[in-house]
């Protein structure tokens, strides 16, 4: 399964080094990623003092941009330059650089959009752009009129980028243009403190003040995004420095002298504390694993699924990520949360021992206290990072140990006879589990055909249901933010339960924020051409960033929307029923929107649903319509059990 952090960064980045030979044309392909089309390619020869070229598909790859040639785009010699861009490389010309004879090469190459271009007008100046939302990358061509200033928009809105990945741990690095360093401070156009802003949100967030130490900034940027706890980090460009020139060779006498690409440094654990782990595990009797998002970032997956198995221990994933184990893996019992998921809540409260790998004591954990974690269980948590150990105060023990590191360990008690716990505990995991798939299955059945008599809407847990019904083993589902959220992810679990395989799920993660649907169903469609790919969003959450629609049709990327459409922001206004003392909602309706009708519009197909047995048929005519589709959904508005027993305390507005 995929998620919102980018699994496979070579899916959008590729270094390639081949050796010149100066007489045939040839075309190069990326080994082992067989459909990286580049959209912007940097050659560099590694033996000769040729310059820099870069190429890209904005400008077209006849046009090369040289270091050492300030007279625009150099079209002189046919020879001289790229003569294709494929679906899995490049192909060169006969001579010259980039393909002298004997000279070795290295180009960097990275995907935008497949050289499908759009417009864009964020910014003062509408520019030509190739925009890569997964990646967070864009190439942007516009043209300057030399008396105005104006600002050129990247087309990614990196505030909520920033949040997002934040909370998902994936290592951005955010470029933004700020004004000139020549009037800060003065009110230059457009002036903002665009590091103080990112600051909060990000590992690292500075501003390149000198050009020669751009290297140095980018370095330590890298470094800090994915050593340690991998997070996001911003870099701010000030004009005047973005638009000057400096050597290429700036920085390069002092350390480190060497640029070669270095492993991320793991975290060793202190030996007298895993033994003191190591010896509470091996007394337990009712242990439970919890893993996050360091297991994903060590790699260490399989090591995760190896000691739930071997050793017999039940394992739980944080809420909304299913990114570590699939529900086919016999260890997998679901969700670490006990409203969503109640099986965890016999889990957590009968264990003596939870072991808390890669995750913090956020709210999603309840930051650590009960009812989640009662006081009779302990509690400890194993992360790679200090950053991870400080937002784990709560815990009973802390261990600062790579995930990796600590299961490898934790795997050899089984071979050193040291591992003595039974099959009961976790079988009777496993039964909680089908009982509670069973019970709830039931209990939707009974709502369903009570609806289906009296003529009443479907249930959003249905209704995410049947679309999962709808998607094939290589097809993906995008999950937008909000109650639509928390209802599918209660239904993905129930799903995988039955056997339900899909190609891959993206969702809105740790903030579940509103509006992400669509351009994660993009990203989605970008990647995978030849997916189906359906996504399903709340009538308020589409409202909130559901017109981004219109680049679906632009860069012909057809996906299939699904509304889950209950006429307002019901998530909310049932929050405000429970809070309020009137007992009513306010600000949070919906007139009847006639979405399927806005995508017609666009020249897609759409389809009103007011009944189950419509869904199905629905769902099938837009995927053969071939076109951007929405199924308009009438469903009723139905409070997620994580939300109402949030919301159901007088004494907290919303959820911690």
């Amino acid at each position: 399964m995929a998620y919102t952090t980018i699994d496979d960064g070579s899916a959008h980045f590729q270094t390639l080094t081949y050796t010149g030979n100066g007489s045939s044309s040839r075309a190069l392909t990326n080994d082992g990623n067989s459909d990286l089309q580049p959209d912007w390619l940097w050659f560099k020869s590694r033996n000769s003092t040729q310059v820099h070229q870069l190429f890209d598909t904005s400008r077209g790859i006849a046009k090369a941009l040289r270091s050492n040639d300030n007279s625009g785009d150099n079209t002189d010699d046919p020879n001289d330059r790229l003569t294709a861009i494929n679906s899995d490389g490049f192909s060169l010309g006969d001579d010259g650089n980039p393909n002298n004879g004997s000279n070795t090469y290295v180009c960097w190459q990275w995907k935008a959009n497949g050289g499908t271009t759009s417009t864009n007008s964020d910014g003062s100046v509408n520019v030509t752009i190739q925009v890569n939302s997964t990646a967070g990358f864009s190439i942007m061509k516009w043209n300057g009129n030399g008396t105005t200033s104006g600002t050129v928009g990247h087309g990614l809105n990196a505030v909520p980028s920033m949040m997002e990945a934040w909370g998902e741990r994936s290592p951005v690095i955010f470029i933004t243009g700020s004004s000139s360093l020549k009037r800060q401070g003065s009110g230059g156009f457009k002036e903002i403190d665009d590091v103080a802003i990112a600051a909060p949100l990000t590992k690292y967030s500075a501003s390149i003040t000198d050009g020669t130490r751009i290297r140095e900034f980018v370095d330590k940027a890298y470094k800090i995004a994915t050593n340690g706890y991998p997070g996001a980090v911003h870099l701010s460009m000030p004009v005047d420095i973005m638009f000057s020139s400096f050597s290429e060779d700036a920085g390069l006498e002092e350390r480190p002298f060497s640029h070669q690409t270095k492993p991320i440094v793991k975290a060793w654990p202190d030996p007298v504390q895993m033994s003191e782990i190591l010896e509470l595990a091996c007394n337990s009797k009712k242990p439970v694993l919890i893993g996050g998002h360091g297991i994903w970032w060590s790699g260490s997956e399989k090591k995760l699924e190896e000691a739930g198995n071997n050793l017999k221990i039940p394992i739980f994933n944080i809420p909304y990520h299913q990114k570590l184990l699939g529900e086919e893996a016999n260890a997998y019992m679901g969700l670490a949360d006990i409203h969503q998921y109640p099986p965890s809540k016999f889990a957590l409260h009968e264990s003596d021992l939870v072991l808390m790998v890669g995750a913090r004591l956020d709210n999603q954990m309840n930051f650590g206290n009960p009812p989640l974690f009662p006081k009779s269980t302990k509690l400890i948590c194993i992360n790679g990072s200090h950053e991870e150990i400080e937002l784990n105060s709560a815990a009973d023990l802390n261990l600062l140990c790579d995930p990796g590191v600590f299961f490898d360990t934790l795997n050899k008690l089984k071979s050193n006879n040291k591992w003595n716990l039974s099959n009961e505990w976790f079988d009777l995991n496993r039964t909680k589990k089908q009982e509670w798939v069973d019970k709830t299955l039931e209990d939707l059945s009974k709502d369903t055909k009570e609806a289906e008599a009296n003529g009443g809407k479907m249930h959003p847990l249905q209704l995410a249901l049947d679309v999962q019904d709808a998607i094939g083993e290589k097809d993906w589902l995008v999950i937008d933010g909000g109650n639509t959220h928390f209802w599918s992810e209660i239904a993905i679990n129930i799903a995988g339960s039955k056997g339900k395989k899909i190609g891959g799920i993206l969702h809105p993660g740790t903030f579940s924020m509103l509006g992400v649907g669509v351009p994660f169903a993009l990203s989605a469609k970008n990647i995978n051409p030849d997916s189906n790919v359906i996504l399903i969003s709340g009538d308020g959450a589409f409202l909130s960033g559901g017109l981004s629609i219109e680049a679906a049709f632009q860069e012909n990327k057809p996906i299939v929307v699904v509304i889950d459409n209950n006429g307002g922001l019901d998530c909310i206004s049932q929050q405000q029923e429970r809070l309020f003392e009137s007992g009513k909602h306010f600000a949070t309706d919906f007139r009847d929107i006639p979405f399927h009708k806005i995508f017609e519009g666009f020249g897609g197909h759409g389809e009103l649903v007011t009944k189950r047995e419509q869904l199905a048929p629905a769902l099938k005519r837009a995927l053969e319509s071939g076109k951007t589709a929405c199924i308009n959904v009438k469903a009723k508005g139905v409070i997620s059990p994580i939300v109402a027993a949030v919301s159901d305390k007088r004494d907290k507005a919303s959820i911690e």
